[in-house]
C-alpha cells in the first residue's frame, strides 16, 4: 500500500473482516483509480447501529460515528463491515455513502464470501463519494444493482465517463 503523506483513502474493518477481502477491495482502489491507501486498524462491531424491530444495522448511524472521528491522512474512508445494513427506504443494501460525503459502507452480509462483489460494491460507493449518480452504461460499477444477479453483471470498473468524474473529485 502507498503510504506516502498525500491524502488516502483509509479502508476500516468493522468486525470480522477477513484480510481476502480487505486486500480485494485496496488492490481494486490502487488498481482501477491508483489512490493512495491505508488499511486502518478494525474496530469492532458496529453495536451502537442496530435496530432490534429491523434486526439489522442503520448505515447512516454507522457513516455518521466514522464521520465524526478523526483519522488522520485519510480524504476519505471506505468502511468494510460483516453486518446487514438498511436505509429506511430499502430492505437491505449492499453499501451506503453520502452523495460528495467522506464516508463509504460495504455490508459483506449478503455477499456469500465472493471478494469481487465487495470490490464491485466498494467502486460503487465511493463514485458516490465523487458526486457520481448512477450510470446508464449497464457494465459500469455505477449501474445500480438491487439484487445479487444485477451485481454479477456489472464490471468491476467504470466507464470512461465515470472514471473521468472519479479521477477529477478525487484529485488525480
Amino acid at each position: 500500500m502507498n503510504q506516502s503523506l498525500e491524502p488516502a483513502l483509509g479502508i476500516l474493518p468493522l468486525g470480522r473482516v477477513g484480510g481476502e477481502m480487505i486486500q480485494a477491495v485496496a488492490g481494486a482502489f490502487a488498481g482501477e483509480i491508483g489512490m493512495a491507501l491505508r488499511v486502518l486498524p478494525g474496530l469492532g462491531p458496529p453495536a451502537y447501529a442496530f435496530d432490534r424491530h429491523r434486526i439489522q444495522y442503520d448505515a447512516a448511524r454507522i457513516i455518521s460515528r466514522i464521520e465524526s472521528m478523526d483519522i488522520d491522512g485519510c480524504a476519505r474512508v471506505m468502511a468494510l463491515v460483516d453486518v446487514d445494513l438498511f436505509v429506511p427506504v430499502f430492505t437491505f443494501v449492499f453499501g451506503e455513502a453520502r452523495q460528495g460525503g467522506r464516508v463509504a459502507l460495504v455490508s459483506l452480509f449478503r455477499l456469500e464470501s465472493r471478494p469481487e462483489r465487495a470490490v464491485k460494491i466498494a467502486l460503487h460507493e465511493f463514485g458516490h463519494l465523487c458526486m457520481l449518480d448512477h450510470c446508464r452504461e449497464s457494465r459500469c460499477v455505477m449501474n445500480f444493482a438491487k439484487g445479487l444477479g444485477q451485481l454479477d453483471r456489472v464490471a468491476t470498473y467504470y466507464c470512461r465517463y465515470c472514471l473521468s468524474q472519479v479521477n477529477y473529485m478525487a484529485g488525480l
